[in-house]
């Protein structure tokens, strides 16, 4: 419980620096104030408005659960520390991984206890938030795959006939949508989705220098 505790006062204390800058808008489950109901409400617009625009949506759902244990802890403390994250922190956030221990239950007999040394603690579960950041930001980076939307501020929103227009419109790129510790990659075709499923299952790893 104590652990919860300090977690929370780590993370208040890098939420108004560190998360909003490596954290994307399109992650709801980790920032404040938002949950994932706000990005089930996006992909429901999305869908929408792909209907609206007269172009087609595929999506694909990637679960992101099992990858808190497989993260690496040691390029993980380097990484907090590319994005600035100050020393102590990273010291503290270190702390509560140290010592961390775990049983094996196998046919009712318990083994003896292990130490771990991967994964990110579900105590510090914005750490796995910030891991996944930059694991999106390589494999997309060279990327122009997605859904793109045509907004424009200045008109009736409710009006679709504005939007056939091609001047004071802008096209806004939507790739990833991040419910927390799973993720719905959208595109406009089968050869698109390939692709991106593709180049993201290409990312073993992520290091600082990336």
């Amino acid at each position: 419980m104590a652990g919860k505790f300090f977690a929370r006062i780590l993370r208040n204390r890098l939420s108004t620096h560190i998360i909003p800058e490596v954290v994307p808008e399109t992650n709801c489950g980790f920032r404040g104030n938002r949950g994932t109901v706000n990005m089930i409400f996006c992909l429901r617009q999305l869908q929408e408005k792909c209907i609206e625009q007269d172009r087609p949506l595929y999506m694909v759902f990637v679960d992101f659960s099992k990858a808190f244990d497989a993260v690496g802890r040691t390029w993980l403390w380097q990484l907090l520390g590319k994005y600035g994250c100050p020393e102590r922190f990273t010291t503290m956030i270190e702390a509560l991984h140290t010592g961390m221990v775990a049983n094996a239950s196998v046919g009712g007999e318990v083994s003896e206890s292990f130490s771990i040394t991967n994964g990110a603690s579900k105590v510090v579960s914005w750490l796995f938030a910030i891991f996944l950041s930059a694991m999106l930001d390589k494999a997309f980076r060279d990327m122009g795959n997605g859904v793109y939307i045509q907004s424009r501020q200045s008109a009736d929103l409710l009006n679709v006939a504005y939007f056939r227009v091609k001047t004071k419109t802008t096209r806004i790129l939507m790739r990833q949508l991040l419910f927390a510790d799973n993720s719905a990659l959208v595109v406009h075709s089968t050869e698109e989705m390939q692709k991106i499923v593709d180049v993201f299952s290409d990312v073993k790893e992520v290091r600082p220098e990336d």
